[in-house]
Order: C-alpha cells, then structure tokens, then sequence
C-alpha cells in the first residue's frame, strides 16, 4: 500500500470538485469534448492480446493462478496447456450449481479444473477436468490422527 494509514495522496478528491471550479456546466462541456473526441473508437481487435473467445478465459486462468499463489499451492500450468484442456471440455466451465435464472434445474454440465491430488500442486499430470458436483463431494484429506488438513493462506506462515 502505497500511503500509510490516515494518510490520503495529494490530489484525492480534486478532479472534479466544486470547490476547485467544476461546475455542472463545465463538467458536462468537459463530458461533450470527450464524447465527441472519442465517438470513432470502437472495439480494437489489432490491438487484443487474445482473441475474443478467449479472453475470459485468460482472466480465470490469471485469476486461478493468483488463488493457488494465495494458498500456497505450487502453479506451473502454463497458459498453452489451460487452453489444451479447455479445448477439451465438452460442457460449460464455471461454478454456477446448473440453476438458470428462474429457478428451474439446467442441463448444462458445469465443470471445473480440479487437483486429483489436492496435496500436490496444479501441474497438468495432477489436473483432470470434473463436474463440480462431484468434484466439491469428493473426501477431504486427513492428517495421522484423523483430522482434516487445512490449506494454508500465503499470509499464515
């Protein structure tokens, strides 16, 4: 974090403030300049990373990747062998429990990318692709005197 507690940045709060000159009038002239400077852009696909059909899923790949970090688990899926195994899914990637909007039991199959050995780290020779059904009613493991063993969270040291 960037200030301490109880210290705030030196411009916090001044763009735009009444008491620095905007005005209603002002910040909508300012609100048609910017419309009207900006109104050719549209989407730019030249300038996109990814393609558009993978985008989301570069975004739960960074997003599973920072989780793993956070609990201390080893990551060393690379983002080409993400994509192999979401090729090879058949149903919907996701953690939706198949209710649609209505409250009516959907059909799709959601699925999700799972550890087959959740002490070992995410690496392609320990992932599989499962519904999450049955992958959240799958047995926890136990430590020696039967109890279950807690992940650890990256600031738990």
């Amino acid at each position: 974090m960037p200030f301490k507690n109880g210290n705030v940045p030196w411009n916090k709060g001044l763009k735009g403030d009444p008491r620095n000159g905007w005005t209603d009038q002002r910040r909508q002239a300012m609100s048609d300049i910017m419309r009207e400077r900006y109104k050719d852009m549209g989407p730019q696909p030249h300038r996109w990373l990814f393609p558009e059909h993978l985008r989301q899923h570069r975004y739960r790949y960074l997003r599973a990747r920072a989780q793993a970090k956070y609990w201390c688990q080893p990551w060393s899926l690379t983002w080409e062998q993400y994509v192999t195994l979401f090729e090879q899914c058949e149903g919907v990637w996701g953690r939706n429990s198949g209710h649609k909007g209505t409250g009516e039991l959907g059909t799709d199959t959601h699925i999700n990318l799972v550890r087959i050995n959740t002490l070992k780290g995410w690496n392609l020779a320990n992932v599989t692709l499962m519904q999450r059904d049955k992958a959240m009613r799958r047995t926890r493991p136990k430590d020696a005197k039967g109890n279950y063993i807690k992940r650890k969270k990256r600031n738990e040291q």
